[in-house]
């Protein structure tokens, strides 16, 4: 089932994720926004490290997301704002 939410940063940048998502778990899944990232590939390096984690494993996302963007430069937003989002998406 395609999932999508819209997350607005309390005093930050928009985080949109689209997900795909079976019984809970990640399949696939998208985040795009008007947030900046650097480097930018490391986002996609988020995305592949999400497959198959459900999104109630509030643990294995939140290791995933520091180990992804352990080297990034994020604007706007942070990596708990990324939980967050995908937490709330299921």
């Amino acid at each position: 089932m395609i999932k999508r939410l819209d997350y607005k940063v309390p005093g930050g940048k928009l985080i949109r994720i689209k997900a795909d998502l079976e019984n809970g778990q990640i399949r696939v899944i998208a985040i795009s926004g008007d947030f900046f990232i650097h480097p930018e590939d490391v986002l996609t390096g988020l995305e592949d490290s999400l497959k198959g984690i459900l999104v109630s494993d509030v643990h294995a996302l939140s290791d995933a997301i520091d180990s992804a963007l352990a080297a990034a430069t994020l604007i706007g937003f942070s990596k708990q704002d990324i939980l967050t989002c995908i937490s709330r998406i299921d």
